[in-house]
């Protein structure tokens, strides 16, 4: 199980397909993942590839974990402060 991986042995073991690479890269970036929360991503988006038959982690799996994220990016009125768009991660802010 992906939960018994220590992360060295974790990150040998994660195919990511380029565009997941890609999407990785942009989340750090955008959300200021720290590495801690980068790998709790990860570890997500391998179980969701897991269920989902996929040898590698491909984007959208690494999307929807990272969407599952709960987040704060402020308050707006009306909007949830946790709430992401999960492929251009960046906060949905209300008009």
């Amino acid at each position: 199980r992906n939960t018994d991986l220590a992360a060295r042995d974790f990150e040998e073991s994660l195919p990511l397909d380029p565009a997941a690479r890609a999407l990785l890269g942009a989340a750090v970036d955008r959300m200021r993942l720290s590495v801690r929360a980068a790998h709790r991503s990860l570890r997500v988006a391998r179980t969701i590839a897991d269920l989902a038959g996929s040898e590698t982690v491909a984007r959208e799996h690494l999307a929807e974990a990272i969407g599952y994220r709960n987040r704060s990016f402020g308050q707006d009125a009306g909007q949830d402060a946790g709430q992401v768009d999960r492929f251009a991660l960046a906060p949905i802010r209300s008009k």
